[in-house]
């Protein structure tokens, strides 16, 4: 099956745009062009586009107000570019973690089998998983402000933490304020690895 083609700017904005109608039909070009962060211009171009396209119809319910309704033709366009909006993200998701694997398997070479993760966002997600992947064992996660909290089944801990877990790598994900505590760890026997995308 051929890769579809990937999804432009313009084609991006556009679906940003017909998912607001969609929501609101009575949503103003103002509030578009305020939720999007777009000038109220591009967002004046952009309706008008997708007016012509047939994809939005225009209808006046006052002198100075206007409606958008999504046509059947808009809904099946912006089903498309869900869709390979979908797929572009999830080639550059499996690259991103194929990338991560790669940086880890030293990790395992070196003889390193209890990692923590510092980082409990979207990144630490698909470290997780190349660190599973790589067949490590996870122990916990390290998040200041979310300590005691769980994540992908692991409890999150202070960096204070860290050496009672058993950890002998620490992965920094995302590291937010996580930085300065990385001090405390020179007294231990863990190894603390930066990744680089």
């Amino acid at each position: 099956m051929p890769e579809a083609e990937p999804v432009r700017t313009n084609e991006l904005r556009e679906l940003q745009v017909l998912e607001q109608v969609e929501r609101e039909p009575s949503v103003s070009q103002r509030t578009i062009s305020k939720r999007l962060g777009i000038a109220l211009g591009m967002a004046n171009a952009i309706l008008k586009r997708l007016t012509r396209k047939g994809f939005v119809k225009i209808k006046r319910i006052s002198p100075n107000r206007l409606a958008y309704l999504m046509t059947p033709k808009g809904l099946s366009e912006k089903t498309n570019l869900v869709l390979r909006y979908a797929g572009q993200t999830v080639a550059f998701y499996r690259r991103t973690k194929n990338v991560l694997v790669e940086q880890l398997k030293p990790l395992g070479e070196q003889g390193i089998s209890r990692v923590a993760i510092c980082g409990v966002g979207e990144m630490g997600e698909i470290v997780y998983l190349a660190l599973r992947q790589l067949a490590l064992d996870v122990v916990c996660a390290v998040d200041g402000e979310r300590a005691g909290q769980h994540w992908l089944g692991l409890t999150v801990r202070t960096m204070e933490e860290l050496p009672s877990t058993g950890a002998e790598a620490l992965v920094v994900t995302e590291p937010a304020g996580e930085y300065a505590s990385l001090d405390k760890l020179k007294g231990y026997e863990i190894k603390v690895v930066r990744l680089g995308l």
